[in-house]
């Protein structure tokens, strides 16, 4: 049944968010519609369209959306207020979840152009060929980025951090399909709120992955400094913060014990040591605690409520 369903697949959502980058949708979207033989082979269908989901971050402010507005496979949602990539892509998949239909299929992916459009129909013909497994989603896995040497360091250095920290490895980021299922279900999970990319795989959702290669930016220069990147670094972490407050009491635990043992028996040295991981075991929670606030004080579900000026 399922099979037959998605045989008859007749639009394809095509969602991704846009900060002051219209230059960039542009060309995703040209690639895109370059696609659509390859899928209708891979769907086995002749009755398949894309439809294209833009979320202007801009919150209005970016002038050059007037360019495409009037572009009849587009709809554009404005936000009331910059709300961030990961959970501007979250605003508009709920915004889009009831027109959505059980022959539908929905692609997530950064407007960038560094998720090739070409793999959307990798994605598609890997998630028809998941159906009988009940494979919710199927998410690209990044088997390789373009990057300079300093940002790739540091990303090393954040996966093993986050894999120390929440037990999961990251593979995957925004570039993902799945179907009506998805959206109506595990979707409305709060988790959703607080990061998009991290979110599968804090909730052990079942999927499938496809190797896909992250390539360099085409056009203009990405508006993530240092200061945002540490900053959704951070929201990563939130889906998962019971088992690092689980993981943080544990160590700080163990330091308390030992520092106090030590201390009897003349370690300073270990002493020392077990006060620095107490130390920097509160601080961890602290920041993680704070970033949470800060975060879900941005109430979603608020903001679709009063968001509405699809353009």
């Amino acid at each position: 049944m399922e099979q037959n369903k998605l045989s008859k697949t007749n639009q394809i959502f095509i969602l991704c968010p846009t900060y002051f980058d219209v230059e960039s949708f542009i060309l995703l979207r040209n690639s895109v519609l370059m696609q659509i033989e390859t899928v209708k082979k891979n769907l086995k269908s002749g009755d398949v369209s894309f439809k294209f989901i833009l979320i202007d971050d801009s919150a209005g402010s970016d002038q050059m959306i007037n360019r495409i507005k009037n572009y009849p496979d587009l709809e554009i949602f404005t936000p009331v207020y910059n709300l961030g990539h990961q959970a501007a892509i979250v605003f508009g998949l709920r915004l889009i979840k009831e027109r959505v239909t059980e022959t539908d299929l929905v692609v997530t992916l950064d407007s960038d152009l560094e998720d090739n459009p070409e793999d959307i129909s990798r994605l598609i013909k890997v998630f028809k060929e998941n159906l009988d497994n009940n494979n919710m989603v199927v998410l690209a896995q990044r088997i390789s980025r373009k990057e300079s040497f300093e940002f790739k360091f540091m990303y090393t250095f954040f996966k093993i951090f986050f894999k120390i920290l929440t037990g999961s490895t990251i593979k995957t980021g925004n570039f993902a399909c799945f179907d009506k299922k998805f959206l109506n279900s595990v979707l409305t999970h709060p988790f959703y709120n607080l990061c998009y990319s991290s979110t599968f795989l804090a909730l052990k959702i079942k999927y499938t992955t496809v190797p896909c290669s992250r390539g360099a930016r085409i056009h203009g220069k990405s508006k993530m400094n240092f200061m945002a990147l540490i900053s959704h670094g951070l929201k990563m972490f939130l889906p998962f913060l019971d088992i690092i407050a689980t993981r943080l009491f544990i160590l700080g635990g163990g330091s308390v014990l030992l520092a106090i043992l030590s201390y009897f028996f003349m370690f300073k040295i270990l002493f020392s040591i077990c006060l620095l991981i107490l130390v920097l075991s509160i601080f961890l929670m602290l920041v993680f605690m704070i970033n949470y606030l800060s975060v879900s004080g941005r109430n979603l579900n608020v903001v679709e409520r009063i968001s509405v000026e699809p353009r």
